[in-house]
């Protein structure tokens, strides 16, 4: 009884860090985006941004490169925890962010052409790349979340309407990859979607830093 309570607080440990480092990528995301113009606002925003107030640039540059590194984190906790539910799925899900986090990382190093007393134009095709860097990034963004989804099921370690939920946010992530491929000039289509995923990931990363692991069923 003593070794089981155990491994159940240490699994316990596992989820509430996995909850913990998933809400402060949201967190280090939203400062990215509010100091930085780097995320949701628009491509207009984020050039005035570069020109007008370097410094604020820089400190949303790195709260973005921070929230990434925090979003690696998070998919490596998670796959610690339910590596004992699926080992291959925990590790597709795994490597699915790795590539997501190393695409989108990339995309903010392009970005660094605009402090570099580059031209206006250099500037702009800096910041057009960057923005279809983080669309590429969105389909290992979606797709990992499918097998992410199936183990929160299998482990019952959330409730199933939060592990639908992230499945569904599986799907809104790829419609807003393939909105802003196919009609880039549509972006309010996609504006359920990002409901969907804020909803899906923030309940996700709260309940886990809540509630942490269930207790084991008895025998």
């Amino acid at each position: 009884m003593a070794v089981s309570s155990e491994a159940h607080e240490r699994r316990s440990a596992v989820a509430r860090t996995a909850g913990a480092l998933y809400l402060s990528f949201i967190l280090a995301s939203f400062l990215a985006d509010q100091i930085g113009r780097i995320g949701l606002s628009n491509e207009d925003a984020l050039a005035d941004l570069i020109a007008t107030a370097e410094m604020r640039f820089r400190v949303g540059l790195v709260f973005a490169l921070v929230s990434q590194l925090l979003f690696l984190l998070a998919a490596w906790a998670l796959q610690v925890l339910l590596r004992p539910f699926g080992r291959n799925l925990a590790q597709l899900f795994l490597v699915l962010n790795a590539v997501g986090v190393a695409v989108y990382a990339a995309s903010l190093v392009v970005l660094t052409v605009g402090v570099a007393d580059a031209p206006a134009g250099a500037t702009l095709v800096a910041i057009e790349l960057h923005g279809n860097g983080v669309v590429a990034a969105q389909l290992f963004f979606s797709t990992w979340l499918v097998p992410l989804g199936v183990l929160l099921l299998r482990s019952r370690l959330v409730p199933r309407a939060l592990a639908y939920l992230v499945l569904l946010d599986a799907v809104a992530v790829a419609f807003w990859f393939l909105q802003a491929l196919l009609v880039p000039d549509r972006p309010e289509l996609s504006y359920p979607a990002f409901a969907i995923s804020f909803l899906a990931e923030a309940g996700l990363s709260l309940w886990l830093l809540v509630r942490g692991a269930p207790e084991p069923a008895p025998r």
